[in-house]
């Protein structure tokens, strides 16, 4: 049996309902004609549009590190589902959300409201202290993620024939084969456009193997500090070009070799 007074009543709410939405809409259609919202709104739409492509960015960031969303909640200190609603876009975070996620991805959050070439020189920034950081964990993917396929690397020592990430990847695992405790200590860093320079101080202990071109030096297990400089170029988040300058004979020196011994090797202070 139906209730005709219950019916009454649904068809009243749908009508009230109908009505309530037919004002919204005519509202919202007179705030849209107004100038001034309709330029908030534009900016709304165009805010929303970055944050919905800074997502995307930010997950293959993590993927490329081989990271599940589990171990960076873990680290976060937050769900699973939470991080994936993140990475979704569906959540408006915090600057200290986006912070904690970054450190949970081993990276570092850098942030620019400036426009024009300012922005690279950031990036460029940015890049160097990612490659110290790669360096100190001992982290070849991460280090080689930095740098182009192309990438120019001019460092003593390398093979002549190899060229492009695989020489820079090169670079990376003879030094940390050298010394399996190298670590790298930042004095300076500046930057302008798309280059990048930096200095410091190289530290570690060869208990390894140093391949220098075709020769090998037998661990001596000698303790070095040497200081060194590298001079870099960034396009596309990514190093295009890499220098490093140091006193190849001092470290020879400091590893023990005596003046016959260091003649066996072809050594220069600095790259041409």
């Amino acid at each position: 049996m139906i209730d005709e007074n219950q019916t009454s009543i649904d068809e009243l709410e749908n009508a009230v309902l109908d009505e309530a939405d037919a004002h919204a809409n005519q509202r919202v259609a007179e705030l849209e004609g107004d100038p001034r919202i309709a330029a908030q709104a534009a900016n709304l739409r165009l805010a929303e549009q970055r944050r919905q492509q800074l997502w995307p960015r930010l997950r293959a960031f993590r993927e490329n590190r081989d990271l599940s969303q589990s171990v960076v909640a873990s680290r976060i200190g937050t769900s699973q589902p939470a991080v994936a609603r993140l990475e979704a876009g569906l959540t408006d975070p915090r600057l200290s959300t986006l912070e904690r996620y970054a450190a949970a991805c081993d990276a570092e959050l850098h942030m620019s409201l400036t426009s024009g070439d300012a922005h690279v020189e950031v990036d460029a920034r940015a890049v160097a202290r990612q490659a110290f950081a790669a360096w100190n964990r001992h982290d070849v993917t991460a280090w080689s993620d930095l740098f182009d396929e192309g990438v120019v690397v001019q460092a003593a020592g390398l093979p002549p024939d190899l060229s492009g990430r695989e020489r820079a990847t090169l670079f990376f695992l003879t030094w940390h084969e050298a010394f399996p405790d190298a670590q790298l200590h930042q004095t300076t860093l500046a930057a302008e456009g798309q280059r990048a320079w930096f200095e410091g101080l190289f530290e570690g202990t060869q208990n390894g193997p140093l391949r220098t071109g075709s020769r090998i030096l037998e661990p001596t297990y000698q303790r070095v500090k040497t200081p060194f400089s590298v001079s870099q170029d960034v396009a596309g988040g990514r190093c295009t070009r890499f220098a490093v300058y140091f006193d190849q004979v001092q470290l020879l020196a400091q590893l023990g070799l005596d003046e016959i011994r260091l003649s066996e090797f072809d050594v220069s202070r600095q790259i041409a």
